[in-house]
């Protein structure tokens, strides 16, 4: 009889024993992996919200888009954490929770003058770097060509340009010639 009751209370510390470890692992991977939702809004200078500007995370990759209000949301380790926020034509910022989780974010255009870059198919590349030919068409050549599209204009303005249409889809090719 006795020897049952030794049984019991050692399968019972036992057992208890794993219900303690199994419920302090859970509490430390909640603890461990506790996530603070922040959301915003991103406008430009004059209060127009902006469509599509990447909201990252600093030191990581993690990340989101605004949408079509300029609002994200966004799960972070903690609040003070740091944002960064980016979008074309405008100054990258970097914005310090500091203990919020909404943030009003207004980013200032970058006026950096952009006369020396030009545009690749492939990327962006300084008119130094250049080896070959550029051609610039202007914007009231695009409004004073008799075409319906703009890729028309394209093919038959710029030199080494062809522009193929197949089932709807147009193609670019640019073509090298030898002078």
């Amino acid at each position: 009889m006795q020897m049952k009751s030794k049984n019991r209370s050692i399968k019972w510390r036992y057992s208890s024993l794993r219900g303690l470890f199994l419920t302090l692992f859970i509490l430390s991977t909640l603890i461990t992996y506790a996530q603070v939702n922040v959301r915003g809004k991103v406008v430009d200078a004059t209060g127009e919200t902006l469509i599509g500007v990447n909201v990252v995370l600093k030191n990581t990759r993690q990340g989101t888009v605004t949408d079509i209000d300029g609002e994200f949301n966004l799960s972070v380790p903690s609040t003070s954490s740091t944002l960064l926020f980016s979008y074309v034509g405008f100054k990258e910022l970097e914005v310090p929770l500091n203990g919020r989780n909404f943030v009003n974010v207004t980013m200032q255009a970058d006026t950096e003058l952009l006369d020396e870059v030009i545009v690749v198919g492939y990327g962006t590349q300084r008119r130094t770097s250049v080896t070959g030919a550029v051609s610039t068409l202007s914007d009231t050549e695009l409004i004073k060509a008799p075409v319906v599209g703009v890729t028309n204009v394209l093919g038959a303005r710029v030199a080494g340009v062809t522009s193929l249409q197949q089932s709807g889809r147009t193609r670019w090719c640019l073509i090298a010639r030898k002078r």
